[in-house]
């Protein structure tokens, strides 16, 4: 049985390979280019057609980035412009007007992706130009897909997870091969700065910004909610591991910021945390009220990452700041760092796929050092614990510590809470309610609203609300308990109430709520149903609501 490393499988790659870009539709303005590139050459001769869509900045929006940054760093006020007329002035320390070369961003998304259909209007706003590079091919209803020949693309296709026992005939290969050969596309082009590479993965995209570190010319990544492991559910081999699981680059790679959402193991929160673990070069980013929609601050995080790291400045990332102890009956998490904020988080840890972090409050006790306490109700469920921390533009987390609380010394005797939510009466995005962020696109900047409903009384807003507050033991259901709500809509409609249970087991349960007007009602367990039967509320975790832009003013058990 051959083992090879990472750098042995790619030793042979060819960087130099002749891209033979066709153009097969361009805009008007030259901005947008659908193309296709030769990919990986194949022993019999043949060879992988990768299509991309190459999205180069408008020079109007360099000019009004610069602009915003000129001001904000020298200090000037006003919303004027300054004059640019020949764009020949460098604005920025990032880029320099007068150069034809964008710094480019190579973007993979999910497998089922379309690429025509994606928006990374974010990106070219901010000055790059971005690749988006379908690298699965024909996985969907695309108008055009990346070109395997015959037979290779197929046990992927047919849904089989098992990987082949021959590394170089495994999708995660080929998929890597596809942004290598985009990276070299990229390389030979006069449009391009091939010292700025940066990639950016999202879902099972995000694995290939690891696997792509080794034989490439691309300098930094982002990844959003792609765990560590690179392969699915099957049962895998050495070989494979050795060779393309992503934590065989984790130390070789370069610099990589890695967003996480905590609430969902699905989100693969517990293997970014090791994986961030075992890479030097990355950096974390937590989104402690999501299951796999970017925060606001990771978002923010995105731009100033890329242009700090291709254009090779120093980025102070938090690694060991968070400690956690027990005192006096207690535990304490502790942060001691200079930053401009601190959060820290805490959530419960058990059997359940999902978890609710808290907010803790933070005490300073001393110069640059931060105090939280949680409450405890069971010392015997592990406690998880992670810090973000605030950095002029940047927002990182620190690794997840955890930790027993009877270990540490700590019993339970906190005071179990029915309130499972009850609006604050103010406008705005609702911090630490409970409920996740609604999931959207990836650079939507939908959030939790707070607004104000009949009567002058207010509640969270959305078409789908989440809570896994009842996953923990503060707000676990006591038997007999029933669920009470107070909702409203501006249209009458079918509102639909989820129960989730540990293993992610749903049970349903529909009222109809009229117009305009707030609605009380309480459900008991045996309201809810599925082929399981009926619900156990002493089992539930999660909580969901849908509808169309209903407004939740309370939910407790009673």
């Amino acid at each position: 049985m051959e083992i090879l490393s990472p750098q042995e499988l790619w030793q042979d790659y060819d960087r130099e390979i002749e891209p033979d870009e066709t153009v097969i539709k361009q805009s008007e303005d030259g901005l947008v280019r659908q193309v296709y590139f030769d990919g990986l050459p194949l022993k019999d001769g043949s060879r992988v057609r990768v299509y991309a869509k190459l999205i180069l900045p408008d020079r109007r929006s360099e000019v009004k980035r610069g602009n915003e940054e000129w001001r904000a760093e020298s200090g000037v006020e006003g919303s004027g412009t300054v004059e640019n007329n020949n764009l020949d002035m460098t604005l920025t320390p990032h880029f320099t007007l007068h150069t034809p070369h964008f710094p480019v961003i190579i973007y993979a998304g999910g497998t089922n992706e379309d690429i025509d259909q994606t928006d990374v209007s974010y990106l070219t706003d901010g000055g790059y130009a971005v690749l988006l590079v379908d690298y699965a091919g024909d996985t969907g209803r695309k108008a055009r897909y990346t070109l395997y020949p015959t037979g290779i693309d197929a046990y992927w296709l047919d849904g089989k997870k098992q990987p082949p026992r021959e590394i170089k005939s495994n999708c995660w290969y080929y998929w890597t091969t596809c942004i290598l050969a985009a990276a070299t596309y990229l390389e030979k082009s006069e449009l391009i700065n091939r010292d700025k590479i940066g990639f950016l993965g999202t879902n099972e995209g995000a694995h290939l910004a690891f696997k792509a570190s080794v034989a490439s010319p691309i300098k930094c990544g982002v990844t959003f909610f792609g765990g560590c492991i690179a392969d699915g559910d099957g049962e895998q081999t050495l070989e494979f591991k050795a060779a393309l699981d992503s934590r065989s680059y984790a130390a070789t790679a370069y610099p990589i910021l890695i967003n996480a959402a905590a609430n969902s193991r699905l989100s693969s929160f517990d293997y970014l945390r090791e994986l961030y673990d075992s890479a030097p070069k990355a950096a974390f980013c937590v989104c402690p009220d999501s299951e796999g929609a970017a925060s606001l601050y990771q978002r923010g995080n995105v731009l100033p990452w890329f242009d700090a790291v291709l254009a090779e400045k120093y980025v102070k990332t938090p690694r060991k700041e968070l400690s956690v102890f027990g005192s006096g009956g207690a535990v304490y998490a502790e942060v001691n760092t200079k930053t401009d904020k601190v959060e820290i988080y805490c959530a419960e840890d058990g059997p359940a796929f999902c978890r609710h972090f808290k907010n803790l409050a933070v005490e300073r006790a001393g110069e640059n050092k931060y105090l939280a306490r949680p409450d405890i109700f069971d010392p015997t469920r592990p406690l998880l614990f992670f810090a973000n921390l605030i950095y002029g533009k940047f927002t990182f987390s620190t690794a997840v510590v955890v930790r027993q609380p009877v270990k540490l010394g700590v019993a339970g005797g906190g005071v179990k809470s029915r309130l499972l939510f009850q609006s604050e009466g103010e406008s705005g995005e609702s911090e630490n309610s409970g409920f996740l962020l609604p999931d959207g696109g990836f650079f939507e900047e939908r959030r939790l609203l707070s607004v104000t409903g009949p009567l002058g009384l207010s509640g969270i807003c959305g078409d789908e609300l989440i809570t896994f507050k009842p996953g923990d033991s503060k707000f676990r259901a006591i038997e007999g308990s029933l669920l009470q709500l107070t909702v409203s809509a501006n249209v009458a409609q079918e509102i639909e109430i989820c129960m989730i249970d540990k293993t992610g087991g749903e049970r349903f349960c529909v009222k109809r709520i009229p117009a305009g007007q707030w609605v009380t009602f309480s459900l008991c367990a045996e309201d809810f149903k599925s082929l399981f039967g009926a619900a156990d509320f002493s089992q539930i975790v999660g909580i969901k609501i849908k509808g169309k832009r209903i407004i939740l003013n309370s939910m407790l058990w009673v």
